[in-house]
């Protein structure tokens, strides 16, 4: 799924991203919870008096928010980049309970090998199956 707006999460990010055509595979549901990762991101970064980084990639994959930035930020141990690197890991957990399509409470399935996070409802009407015990990591 795709945000087509230029009223979008990656409209207002814009200063954050190189190229938004990247985007493409970032799940609408989870839009609140990538919104309030942007924000995280610039607060800490302000309160660092540090440049925002620079994000390469957000998508699902296996069912889970994946939100990649510059390789600096990920080796960096610098007290921002290691706060910025917990905000991420903790929104990645966090997209484990939100559904991907309606951004309501979800929980994990798998369907022909292919992971995602749905609510009951939505996991029943596309045919997926509830994994039992997975843990965020």
């Amino acid at each position: 799924m795709e945000f087509k707006s230029e009223e979008n999460i990656f409209y207002e990010n814009k200063d954050m991203m190189r190229n938004r055509g990247i985007f493409s595979d970032c799940p609408i549901g989870w839009g609140g919870l990538v919104r309030q990762l942007f924000k995280d991101i610039r607060a800490a970064c302000k309160k660092h008096n540090s440049p925002l980084p620079i994000v390469l990639q957000i998508k699902s994959k296996f069912g889970r928010l994946c939100f990649y930035l510059e390789r600096e930020w990920i080796i960096g141990e610098s007290p921002v980049a290691i706060e910025v690197n917990s905000l991420i890991r903790d929104a990645e957990d966090k997209s484990m309970t939100i559904c991907e399509i309606t951004g309501l409470p979800g929980s994990y399935y798998i369907k022909d090998g292919w992971y995602a996070t749905l609510n009951k409802n939505k996991a029943h009407d596309l045919g997926y199956m509830k994994v039992e015990n997975i843990s965020p990591r």
